[in-house]
């Protein structure tokens, strides 16, 4: 059997994104629409840093508020932005 590797990602070329594929995909925003107060999960994910598993998790605890749309399930940026702000240490605050 001959083993196959992958090789390591090479540096950004010129014109290219640090940005997931599915991310060019998206519908280009006008800039009189302003930010969208609802995003789907695989955005809210990418911007938390975490996998979609553990976004859900987080939404089942309640601890991140999902809203119910058809058969989606879109993330309210505030609600993003208050669960950084709760867990965010600040200096020695806590």
């Amino acid at each position: 059997m001959k083993m196959t590797y992958r090789r390591p990602a090479a540096p950004l070329a010129a014109g290219r994104f640090p940005f997931p594929m599915w991310m060019t995909r998206l519908p280009l925003a006008r800039p009189e629409w302003g930010k969208p107060d609802l995003i789907s999960q695989e955005q809210a994910s990418y911007t938390l840093g975490i996998s979609r598993t553990t976004l859900w998790r987080l939404i089942k605890a309640s601890e991140i508020e999902g809203v119910a749309i058809g058969s989606r399930t879109l993330i309210s940026r505030a609600s993003i932005e208050a669960y950084i702000e709760k867990h965010s240490t600040r200096g020695s605050e806590q």
